[in-house]
């Protein structure tokens, strides 16, 4: 295919190239729709690359991929543990200056995407250049993909458009096609563009599929054999044989067709979308037939994740249930959950021959693989069928571990009523047996439901049954998860951490990464709800690296939410933007967003954005089913914002009539008291609080504010300042506002200080709209400027984490300030003025 329109790509390339040879290694994604010349172009790239060692890899189309199948083409061995695997591939890439390449990524499994995280985020110590490309116009926002192209900055990404009508003309010069025409009918894509130019005929054919049957059909019966068996089988030469029966003697033919060219090891398509055109046009019993041929002479290689895909489409039962398990268990064990998931899946269409234990134990083994990658609705309801096969053999153990299950899964969900319903039961049925490793794991589970509630007698006494049951069954692995959980407890309810620093202890010693994740995460939100800036530090510094090393993307999400929060406070609001949008980028962040969505709906109300409701409804979703305690920071939150806002009967409302002195967290309890005094409801008994929110109940809001300062919290200094009636402490509270850009307190305080009189006081800052040229607001401005980048609607919502509807609210209201008809007429005229679409 001749390279047309690829000159800025190339360039692209050209620079991270030699930064990564310089020392700086990196991932670049190169993304665009498929047939767009994504493969070309890094073929081109990789032939100019001089001096160089190039690895060439790719992801395979098949319906459950083969795990970490690229490290075949790159010469690594997927043996060992999925550590000790992506080790050895950082290795291999890291032995010099390296052009490595790994294609069509949309298809990866989950192992394999795993690795580009663990790569990507250490290939700084490298001088190699690792190239990935993928299709965007196949990910969706919940693609595990989007997980990878989180981690990639802006600038490390490369997008292959379509081609111009001057680059269709190019192409197709000298041939009777009308450029124009095909250029419209093609939308560009050069692939399409050069089936239809390579069929011969002046007419454009309406679909790729016919553009390529168009260039299949003069070949003979020979060469259309050898191209029926390599869409289905691959292109290895002997495995082609083996498949035929015979030589590929009609490969010459394909191969001067254009139809196949040369590949390492054998011959490939031109592009996957010829393959599949190919194998989509066999009649069902030739494609089932070869499929069947393709097992046969695949039997005993190590490739099981192929063995079940040719498995099923041969429809043969009992090699289905011999493979596709296998693949499962090995899938699992290198970190493709989601394959293992699928694997399983696969298993259970074909499990009408099983006994129905059989099948509940593969139902089990689906729902865990599932529980792991986020697919919780899929958990449950493999859980719930295996739940019923369970019930209906008579097995009240397994009955009762299965609702064990159930009950986490419901958690994940946010289901949090029938989480504890079942947690209960299960609890009940498991009793009735000899105490095992079922109950203890059931008693841990039910302590951590009352930890979520904050029902701290409950989750002590269940905590405390669940170690002592551990202790009894001399099994220490199941100590680490009660104790953390009762060191949490203890931490929230003011008792210090010292069990939870026997919780991490334990978990170093015999718990899972995850367990020492959970620890680090509970000693950071202690650290950081107690306002220890240090020791906050201190955790999340080491939890956040232990979580990045290992890839324990949730754990790793709740730190950041945490780490978005200490920012917040210490008035570095970058910092906390930063994180807090990390978190809610991330595809698969559940409840984990809870954290970050609160972090970032405080900043937003604390600098004016009106845009902080739909974050602040969110959170309002998630928390639904918890206790009323656990909701209330996002109440506080709720209540701050409305103030902000000027509308006080609404903050009061927001706050509640929560008994403060009932609540088991004496931070929130203190936050509680004082805002409800801002506000000015009645005062009532608190109990105990921190030092600072009794320092402000008793007037004293100036030696409030020198703790909070003392702390490193100047919001927090600030508005303790705007409660006192001295001018001074006004002044400086006005000051402190200004400083860290929260133009609502700053607007309150103002406020203040003239209605006592005092004289110099600006009547508020004047609002960007004000300055800008076409009336527009900050917002507005920043969507603007992704309008001119093409950006679509939903593309522009994940990029500065708002709903698409607010999105079309500011659109709408842009094409009416511009004067403009369309988000295309308002993009030109962005690009014409560079000031006009730069956010302020």
């Amino acid at each position: 295919m001749t390279l047309v329109e690829r000159g800025a790509q190339l360039a692209d390339l050209d620079h991270h190239l030699a930064a990564a040879v310089a020392g700086a290694g990196r991932l670049v994604v190169v993304g665009g729709e498929a047939g767009v010349g994504k493969t070309v172009l890094v073929q081109r790239f990789a032939a100019d690359s001089d001096d160089l060692r190039v690895l060439w890899a790719a992801c395979d189309g098949f319906s459950t991929p083969h795990p970490l199948g690229p490290l075949d083409d790159l010469g690594v061995s997927s043996e060992g543990t999925q550590r000790e695997v992506f080790a050895a591939a950082l290795d291999t890439l890291g032995g010099g200056p390296t052009l490595a390449v790994i294609e069509d990524v949309h298809w990866a499994d989950e192992a394999t995407l795993d690795l580009l995280l663990y790569l990507g985020r250490r290939l700084d110590r490298t001088r190699t250049l690792l190239v990935a490309t993928y299709r965007d116009d196949e990910i969706g926002v919940d693609h595990p993909l989007r997980v990878v192209l989180g981690e990639v900055d802006e600038a490390r990404r490369v997008t292959v458009r379509p081609l111009s009508i001057e680059g269709v003309r190019t192409l197709a010069a000298g041939s009777e096609v009308d450029p124009v025409e095909l250029c419209r009918l093609t939308g560009g894509n050069p692939f399409f563009v050069t089936e239809v130019l390579a069929a011969g005929d002046t007419g454009v054919p309406s679909s790729i599929t016919d553009a390529v049957l168009a260039r299949v059909a003069p070949l003979g019966a020979e060469a259309r054999a050898v191209l029926d068996a390599a869409a289905v089988a691959g292109g290895d030469l002997s495995l082609l044989e083996r498949v035929l029966g015979e030589r590929p003697l009609g490969l010459d033919e394909c191969l001067a067709a254009g139809v196949l060219r040369s590949a390492a090891g054998g011959v490939a398509f031109r592009h996957e979308l010829a393959r599949q055109a190919v194998e989509e046009a066999l009649d069902p019993v030739g494609r089932v037939d070869l499929h069947a041929r393709a097992l046969a002479a695949l039997r005993g290689s190590s490739d099981l994740a192929r063995l079940a895909h040719h498995a099923e489409q041969a429809r043969d039962v009992e090699a289905v249930l011999e493979y596709a398990p296998a693949a499962a268990k090995r899938a699992s064990k290198l970190g493709g959950h989601r394959e293992a998931a699928e694997q399983y899946a696969r298993a259970l269409r074909f499990s009408d021959r099983l006994p129905p234990e059989s099948v509940a134990k593969l139902l089990e083994s689906r729902a865990y693989q599932c529980y792991l990658t986020e697919q919780v609705d899929e958990a449950l309801a493999a859980q719930t069928e295996a739940l019923e096969l369970y019930r209906a053999a008579g097995n009240r153990l397994k009955e009762g571990d299965m609702l064990r299950w159930i009950s986490r899964s419901q958690y994940r969900a946010a289901q949090m009523d029938e989480a504890r319903a079942s947690a209960r039961t299960a609890i009940s049925m498991l009793e009735e047996h000899r105490p095992g490793v079922e109950l203890a794991l059931a008693y841990a589970h039910m302590a951590q439901c009352a930890q979520v509630d904050l029902d701290f007698e409950s989750a002590l006494q269940w905590g405390e049954r669940a170690i002592a049951l551990s202790t009894d069954l001399g099994f220490e692995t199941l100590l680490v998860d009660p104790t953390i959980t009762v060191g949490i407890v203890e931490a929230i309810a003011g008792m210090g951490t010292a069990r939870l620093h026997r919780g991490l202890e334990l978990a170093l010693d015999h718990g899972t990464d995850d367990c020492v994740g959970r620890a680090y995460g509970g000693l950071a939100f202690a650290a950081v709800r107690r306002k220890d800036g240090p020791a906050a530090e201190q955790w999340l510094a080491a939890g956040i690296e232990h979580t990045a090393e290992r890839d324990l993307d949730n754990r790793r999400l709740y730190l950041l939410g945490w780490r978005a929060a200490l920012a917040l406070q210490q008035g570095r609001w970058g910092d906390a933007a930063a994180d807090a949008t990390t978190v809610l980028n991330h595809p698969h962040a559940r409840l984990t967003r809870v954290w970050a969505l609160l972090a970032l709906a405080a900043l937003r109300a604390r600098v004016g954005d009106p845009d902080v409701w739909p974050l602040l409804d969110e959170v309002a979703e998630l928390t639904g089913g918890e206790a009323p305690q656990k909701r209330l920071p996002a109440l506080i939150i709720r209540a701050e914002a409305a103030y902000l806002e000027g509308d006080v009967d609404r903050a009061r409302a927001e706050l509640g009539t929560v008994p403060v002195s009932e609540l088991l967290d004496r931070w929130i309890a203190g936050t509680l008291a004082v805002w409800r005094r801002r506000v000015g409801c009645e005062r009532s008994e608190t109990g105990s609080i921190p030092e600072p929110f009794e320092l402000e109940l008793a007037g004293e809001s100036v030696e409030a504010a020198e703790w909070w300062e003392g702390h490193g919290c100047p919001y927090d200094t600030a508005m303790s300042l705007a409660q006192s009636d001295e001018e001074s402490d006004l002044r400086r509270s006005y000051d402190a506002f200004r400083a860290l850009g929260a133009r609502p307190g700053a607007a309150i305080v103002a406020r203040k200080l003239r209605k006592l009189g005092a004289r110099g006081v600006p009547r508020g800052p004047r609002g960007a709209t004000r300055d800008d040229p076409a009336g527009l607001t900050r917002r507005e401005r920043e969507v603007l400027a992704l309008l001119g980048e093409g950006r679509t609607n939903a593309q522009i919502a994940s990029r500065l984490v708002i709903s698409e509807k607010t999105v079309g609210h500011h659109v709408s209201s842009i094409l009416r300030k511009l004067g403009v008809r369309s988000r295309y007429d308002a993009a030109k005229l962005a690009a014409q003025d560079r000031e006009l679409a730069q956010p302020t």
